[in-house]
């Protein structure tokens, strides 16, 4: 129990003020994690592969460019890489908005399953009371008489 506890202090001290144990554990890597925590390390790799991807797009955007003839420095070249950009700012958003609208039709399909279960539980239980029969009790008694005294017993 004593270690445990040591641990546990450890890990929250190792790590940044305001994200001791997300920034020790490497849990969510915060921008302000300090170096030597795991959050700082997976930070920094994925700073690294967004530079690395941001470098391919943009050797991708000016080699595209220059195969339409556009030369580096020129007008049409700046006019090239920002019609780029802009497309593939409308490409992202576009990417979100369907994500969007099939994040709505999943839910609208899950509501209408569930509304249909519910009506199919509730039309089988008006069923289920329309095909109950009405329980119409059968009472037998029988009556013996000892003298003055009448026993009557029902079944």
């Amino acid at each position: 129990m004593k270690a445990w506890a040591i641990v546990t202090v450890a890990l929250l001290m190792s790590g940044c003020a305001n994200h001791p144990l997300d920034c020790a554990t490497g849990l969510i890597a915060w921008d302000d994690c300090l170096p030597g925590t795991k959050g700082y390390v997976i930070r920094q790799e994925s700073l690294k592969n967004l530079a690395a991807a941001e470098g391919q797009k943009a050797n991708s955007d000016d080699a595209e460019c220059q195969s339409f003839g556009a030369q580096p420095g020129t007008d049409t070249y700046v006019n090239c890489r920002i019609q780029l950009k802009k497309i593939a700012s409308d490409q992202q958003t576009e990417s979100a908005a369907q994500k969007q609208r099939a994040a709505q039709a999943f839910i609208m399909n899950m509501q209408q399953q569930q509304n249909l279960q519910n009506q199919q539980t509730q039309q089988t239980l008006q069923n289920l009371q329309q095909q109950k029969p009405a329980i119409q009790p059968q009472i037998n008694c029988t009556s013996t008489k000892f003298g003055q005294t009448v026993n009557t017993s029902c079944h």
